[in-house]
């Protein structure tokens, strides 16, 4: 089977790189399309690796059909889902995300562009302002980047906008504004890196059962080595005499 941390190690460095060009460059359709084939050309490549230290003469269209297919049918449409439902993201997003989102200073950013709170004013502007301070999490765990959410007001860009009458008079600027928006989208960053790597990895891992049942192959002498000591020691293991039996008896 494919080395976890070799398969983390590839798919973790490309899906990092990919979404720093995302933040840098929100939904730009090359990148997304040179991400996909991207990590096809890795899944290629880690089973060709993978077939090469266990095979003689590996089979090289299963090696390259084995990949392709798996992400056809598996990473393709969960990259579809995470770009296409904003939903998706909401489980990892909302704890991990979040988590990213208050080490980076939005509990701080918000106090200081929100109305300071009133005592005593029960007005509904002061109420919101106050529902914000005190459950931040409850805010942004509603918010998206998703220009087609419904309704609007889950949209990062228009959840600022209906701030508009509840933040300081001179926080109201399109810093701030591109600010509040970029902390929802580092949010849903942050909930497709970990989505990537669990598909990305299952992915490998089918592919890697998929070729192996599919195109058996003579085993190189090194893998051959392997087994063969596998089989040696699973034979020359004894059962442990010190494990009691268990004695059954009967009664009249």
């Amino acid at each position: 089977m494919p080395d976890l941390s070799v398969n983390l190690s590839f798919y973790g460095f490309a899906s990092l790189v990919y979404l720093y060009m995302i933040y840098v460059n929100p939904d730009n359709l090359l990148i997304k399309v040179l991400f996909l084939l991207l990590v096809l050309g890795i899944n290629i490549l880690l089973m060709w690796w993978l077939m090469s230290q266990q095979c003689v003469n590996p089979n090289t269209i299963w090696v390259f059909g084995g990949p392709v297919l798996t992400w056809i049918f598996l990473f393709v449409p969960v990259f579809w889902l995470l770009e296409n439902m904003y939903v998706w993201l909401q489980p990892f997003g909302n704890t991990f995300g979040y988590l990213v989102m208050k080490l980076m200073g939005v509990t701080s950013f918000m106090d200081k562009i929100l109305k300071d709170k009133v005592p005593g004013d029960n007005s509904r502007i002061n109420k919101y302002i106050n529902y914000i301070r005190s459950d931040p999490w409850g805010f942004f765990s509603m918010l998206t980047t998703n220009e087609d959410a419904t309704p609007s007001i889950l949209r990062a860009d228009e959840a600022f906008n209906e701030l508009s009458d509840k933040l300081k008079p001179d926080q109201n600027t399109p810093a701030n504004r591109t600010e509040f928006v970029n902390y929802v989208r580092i949010k849903e960053l942050v909930a497709k890196f970990i989505f990537y790597l669990l598909t990305l990895n299952l992915m490998t891992d089918i592919t890697a059962i998929f070729i192996m049942e599919k195109s058996p192959c003579e085993l190189s002498e090194q893998e051959q080595q392997v087994q063969d000591q596998k089989a040696k020691n699973s034979a020359n293991a004894k059962p442990d005499n010190n494990v009691p039996q268990t004695i059954y008896s009967t009664r009249e």
